[in-house]
């Protein structure tokens, strides 16, 4: 496995930009700083309920210009946003709306990181070499969380400005990406409906979508109740750590993703793992609370197959829209999915607050195994897949 320059150097981008944004923590700042507790989750929170808007524009974007510029341009902002920050902090300047205003804007970078690099992604790498592309991007999430947790003991001061550092190299490293001029630019209205009409036209892109939506929507129902497991306010001590352990399972899903979807083709691959592995969790709820070495192990092999197939599936649609998808919408088509997912996230959020924590681990159980039916839909119009070699 050779990886080439350009895709390095984009991992390494993607990877430092990312580790800027964890960096980042406005509920810290402001509880030194003396401002009230919490002060960035409301921040947070606006900018996941503009995210379906946000990621739109920036698609559009995306598509009319250059995408490095695009992202260079949003980790430079980044990077003074930070610098800044890390300034008032030593002039004892820092305010409630100045944190406010920083969250957020540093909560819609993440929109143009997310829109931005997956439509990059395949003008640098063959999109035969996808899969693995998306792979080792799936794995420097890991990398990135291993260095948050190594910086994190640092004074405030010193994070903000190893954050704007990280998005000073992540606008250097993609600064250095090779790509063609984008199409012709059409009107904004028109550019955004092309969007809309090629990812509800295009069979395997809405299949793919709507497939996305129901991972998102059911499994944050299931995400909610290992949160409140967490805390010890529903399960039992040994259920948590079965769950966490189960985890694991998306390390294995990482490592099987690039063969199988070189032998099988990135669809067969992602509606296969999806249709073996989601159907287990009905067993869930069965044994959640059983605290017998059979239910523990019952536990912990759902979430570890859970865990394998979702990393499978969701690094194999992703390769595979980037793959069909035409170069001059892959921005638009990107930003789509990516609404469309964050739509599907804040309904679930809306719905688990009405819900208890049993209620919703049967509904995200029995709901997660519907995710595979759009994939299965369109199976025979789509065949083996395409293959995506290594």
């Amino acid at each position: 496995m050779i990886i080439r320059r350009p895709l390095l150097v984009f991992l390494t981008a993607s990877m430092a930009g990312a580790l800027a944004w964890e960096l980042y923590k406005p509920n810290r700042l402001g509880r030194e700083s003396g401002l009230p507790m919490g002060s960035g989750n409301l921040a947070w929170d606006v900018g996941w309920w503009l995210a379906p808007l946000s990621a739109l524009a920036i698609g559009v974007l995306a598509d009319r210009i250059r995408r490095r510029t695009l992202l260079v341009a949003g980790n430079l902002v980044g990077a003074g946003l930070l610098g800044l920050l890390a300034v008032s902090w030593w002039q004892d300047l820092i305010t409630l709306p100045q944190v406010f205003a920083v969250t957020l804007a540093i909560s819609l970078l993440a929109d143009v990181s997310c829109v931005g690099e997956e439509a990059l992604l395949p003008t640098l790498v063959s999109r035969r070499r996808l899969v693995l592309a998306n792979t080792l991007l799936y794995v420097s999430v890991a990398v990135v969380g291993v260095a948050e947790e190594l910086l994190d003991g640092l004074p405030i001061p010193f994070l903000l400005l190893a954050g704007a550092l990280a998005y000073v190299i992540a606008a250097r490293g993609f600064a250095r990406s090779e790509e063609e001029p984008p199409a012709p630019a059409l009107g904004v209205g028109r550019s955004l409906v092309d969007g809309f009409r090629f990812a509800a036209r295009h069979r395997v892109v809405r299949a793919l979508t709507l497939s996305l939506m129901a991972t998102t929507f059911f499994g944050s129902f299931v995400n909610s109740v290992e949160a409140a497991s967490a805390i010890g306010s529903f399960a039992p001590y040994e259920t948590v750590k079965a769950l966490w352990l189960g985890q694991l399972g998306g390390v294995i899903g990482v490592l099987l993703v690039v063969p199988l979807a070189t032998r099988y083709g990135a669809f067969t691959t992602a509606w296969v793992s999806l249709l073996v592995t989601l159907p287990l969790g009905m067993l869930l709820p069965l044994v959640l609370l059983t605290v017998s070495s059979a239910g523990l192990v019952t536990q912990f092999m759902v979430a570890f197959a859970q865990s394998a197939g979702l990393a499978i599936s969701s690094i194999a649609l992703l390769s595979l829209r980037q793959e069909v998808t035409p170069s001059h919408l892959l921005g638009r088509a990107a930003a789509v999915v990516y609404a469309a997912t964050s739509l599907a996230a804040i309904a679930s959020d809306a719905l688990c607050d009405a819900l208890g924590p049993e209620q919703m681990l049967w509904v995200g159980m029995f709901g997660l195994p519907l995710a595979v039916l759009p994939l299965l839909a369109v199976r025979r119009h789509f065949g083996a897949g395409v293959v995506l070699s290594s």
